[in-house]
């Protein structure tokens, strides 16, 4: 085995890094209530700070961001109307996304 030290190389080597910055990720949160959607964002970004939360009134206006945007995480309320058949709906949409279900306990 044959070992070169680098004081040695007579020519200087070049070094090419290319560094991209980390991808930030995306959690849609599906609920009607925009005080809903801010509880939760802000504990969502407490346990992570690369999150992005954005808020989804409707199922539908959900669904249609998941067209052109990915998301890594998405939260539906369960008071959204059609949420019972929403989450088939999201996986077919996102199909690597985790969604989770917020439900009130009241």
């Amino acid at each position: 085995m044959m070992h070169t030290q680098l004081s040695s190389v007579r020519s200087p080597a070049i070094l090419s890094v290319r560094v991209q910055p980390s991808r930030r990720r995306i959690a849609l949160v599906i609920t009607s209530s925009p005080a809903t959607a801010q509880i939760v964002g802000d504990n969502l970004r407490e346990t992570d700070d690369k999150l992005t939360v954005v808020w989804m009134p409707t199922l539908a206006a959900a669904c249609n961001r998941l067209e052109w945007q990915h998301a890594d995480m998405v939260v539906i309320d369960s008071s959204i109307p059609g949420s019972d058949e929403a989450i088939n709906t999201l996986h077919l949409a996102a199909p690597l996304a985790k969604v989770q279900v917020l439900a009130a306990v009241a």
